[in-house]
């Protein structure tokens, strides 16, 4: 089973499929919000309510504020503190500044629920 749906603000967007295993979300675009977790927040917690691994893939991301890594930190905090949701962020590691955005955020790969990968 398979569904789907998006979720568009501005000039990102958010393909969310969900199977019988995970709930992947698919960025693309730009997050050019100054305020994203108003936009960013209700996807996570809908994705949170689903108890499925949630894969997160950045490939077709272009760009990305730095006020939008703040509402992934808090979700990466969350996933580290509480030990029933699993995370894997997925990365370009070819493009300059996702790789610099993303393995900084390897600090949370301590918790073995948390992947960060760069392909």
């Amino acid at each position: 089973m398979k569904s789907l749906y998006t979720s568009a603000n501005q000039y990102l967007t958010i393909l969310v499929e969900e199977t019988d295993n995970a709930l992947v979300l698919k960025w693309s675009g730009k997050s050019t919000s100054l305020y994203p977790s108003e936009f960013l927040n209700p996807i996570f917690e809908e994705a949170l309510a689903t108890h499925k691994k949630i894969i997160m893939n950045f490939y077709r991301l272009d760009f990305v504020t730095s006020s939008t890594i703040t509402p992934l930190i808090k979700l990466l905090e969350k996933i580290k503190n509480d030990g029933s949701w699993q995370l894997e962020l997925q990365y370009d590691s070819s493009v300059d500044w996702q790789n610099l955005t993303f393995s900084a955020l390897g600090v949370f790969t301590e918790c073995d629920r948390i992947q960060i990968k760069g392909l």
